[in-house]
């Protein structure tokens, strides 16, 4: 290992990075700071890993601009933040690192979603949930869904569509099912459909999907689509496409014995 991407978010969690940078380079390797929102996708070209200081929000976006690097996250105040990609705290962080430093760690490969909008490749990877719904979550969003060859319109609040492990966030709290990590599955789940007289009995509510299946909607009204609810907000027009699929490049999560 030559060199390591630091990742944190500013303020209050800055204090831990001085320590950090200082275990690292006592193992003779090259250590580069950002700050999570100075990232871009060129950040990781060079490195061999990435270390994320902050919580989840500042794992997923460092992960919106890793295609290839194992990541190591840190959560410096876990009272505070719930750190689930986090696989340390400020309290046990240091044996743990020195492990990683060693290359003593093993990987576990976590699916991710690529999103196609109009015949374009979004290059941010989803590795929570999609959202895709109207701009104002009181506003009716109308599209027309297809799985495999059925196709249904719908009215609703919107959709998620979630990988294995974003089921235990988002989608698990909405009402879908919780997916086991290494699953090579997705699912997606319409929120609140609206029922009446003329738009019922929705047969496409729910449903999982392989990593060979693309899930595929076309905007009946605009709205937004947003990665792992903290990408920009992607606007999408009326009779706008959109494609979901497993993305060839799983995330590389480090796990230690």
């Amino acid at each position: 290992m030559k060199s390591i991407l630091l990742v944190y978010h500013g303020g209050q969690f800055k204090n831990l990075v001085p320590q950090v940078k200082k275990t690292v380079k006592e193992y003779g390797i090259n250590i580069v700071v950002k700050e999570r929102d100075c990232m871009t996708n060129k950040c990781h070209k060079g490195h061999d890993l990435i270390i994320v200081i902050g919580g989840d929000g500042t794992f997923l976006r460092a992960s919106h601009h890793n295609k290839t690097l194992p990541m190591f996250g840190i959560n410096p105040r876990p009272n505070k933040k719930e750190g689930f990609y986090m696989q340390a705290t400020i309290d046990d962080y240091k044996p743990k690192l020195k492990k990683v430093l060693e290359n003593k760690f093993n990987i576990t490969k976590y699916l991710r979603l690529q999103i196609n909008i109009n015949g374009k490749n979004i290059s941010k990877l989803a590795l929570n949930d999609i959202f895709i719904g109207d701009v104002k979550p009181y506003n009716m969003f109308n599209y027309e869904l297809k799985i495999r060859t059925k196709k249904e319109f719908q009215r609703g609040s919107g959709l998620i569509i979630g990988t294995p492990t974003g089921s235990h966030a988002w989608l698990k709290s909405a009402g879908a099912k919780v997916m086991t990590f290494d699953e090579k599955k997705y699912q997606y789940y319409a929120r609140e459909l609206y029922e009446r007289r003329l738009t019922s009995n929705y047969k496409l509510k729910t449903g999982i999907l392989s990593d060979k299946q693309t899930f595929e909607l076309t905007c009946k009204s605009p709205g937004i689509l947003v990665i792992d609810s903290i990408s920009q907000e992607f606007k999408l027009m009326r009779g706008a496409k959109v494609k979901i699929s497993v993305s060839k490049d799983y995330l590389d999560y480090i796990v230690q014995n």
